[in-house]
């Protein structure tokens, strides 16, 4: 949803989607790929999330619920987004807990994969 991440991840060859112009991956994979679908999908964001579409405000499970949706039956997710234990900063009682409206129920029904926690991304860096 930010433009100058896009157009990073376009100048070397991939393919784009921005929830911010149009609300629903499903359709946005679908005029990509054919499908509505990926095999697998990677929540970097985590609580800090916002919706999706124009205007959208915070919403901390916005991101790992599109991609359960998106991600097909059998499927893997990567979640290094940080989700935490409590955020007294959170603008509701429930985030501020730790709490997120994940669709937990969806991911198991898809019989997903899911991998979480913290990455080591500094050891894969070349400088």
């Amino acid at each position: 949803m930010i433009e100058e991440r896009l157009a990073q991840a376009r100048s070397f060859g991939c393919e784009t989607v921005n929830l911010r112009d149009h609300d629903d991956l499903g359709e946005q994979l679908e005029q990509i790929l054919g499908i509505p679908e990926v095999d697998c999908a990677i929540d970097a964001v985590g609580f800090e999330a916002s919706g999706h579409g124009e205007g959208a405000g915070e919403a901390p499970a916005a991101v790992l619920n599109s991609i359960m949706g998106a991600t097909r039956a059998g499927g893997r997710l990567g979640i290094p987004g940080l989700y935490v234990t409590g955020d007294p900063g959170a603008e509701d009682k429930d985030c501020a807990r730790g709490h997120a409206e994940i669709r937990f129920g969806l991911g198991f029904a898809k019989a997903h994969t899911f991998v979480t926690g913290q990455t080591p991304v500094m050891k894969y860096i070349v400088i």
